[in-house]
């Protein structure tokens, strides 16, 4: 699976948030609501490794409890690739991966998939301060070099 453009594209977004995340998977089990929790908890991971890594770990642990898992899951979107290159949103979290497979899925190659998340679940504190105003960029690069 992969992120939206909106995300894959958007230099703003870190770089373990516009990578892609493979999953090898029952297409007859798999459902809409498993894959949506899937990428929600690597993100999810990726997003607390990067803050343990930064030795910010009153952030990491902030940002563990946050908001659970299943309620992020509620807001991922999840979209098939069209014969015509366009995307269309996947709904229906009993839909299952074999029944996506037979309306996007090409021949002999694997099908691919776009998550998208709101940005708030995406963005560092930092930038999410920068676009609502109330942090300025001096203030987010002395942030970014702490």
């Amino acid at each position: 699976m992969r992120p939206h453009p909106d995300i894959e594209n958007n230099e703003k977004y870190p770089l373990y948030i516009r990578q892609p995340r493979y999953l090898k998977t029952s297409p007859s089990l798999a459902t809409v609501a498993h894959l949506t929790r899937y990428v929600v908890m690597r993100v999810q991971l990726d997003t607390d490794k990067a803050y343990r890594d930064s030795d910010d770990q009153l952030e990491a642990s902030r940002r563990l409890g946050a908001v659970g898992i299943e309620e992020k899951a509620r807001h991922c979107e999840l979209f098939g690739l069209a014969g015509n290159n366009h995307l269309t949103l996947i709904s229906g979290g009993s839909t299952t991966l074999e029944m996506i497979m037979n309306k996007y899925a090409r021949r002999k190659t694997p099908i691919e998939l776009y998550f998208r998340l709101p940005k708030h679940f995406l963005l560092p504190d930092s930038v999410k301060s920068l676009e609502d105003g109330s942090l300025s960029a001096a203030d987010a690069d002395l942030n970014d070099s702490a």
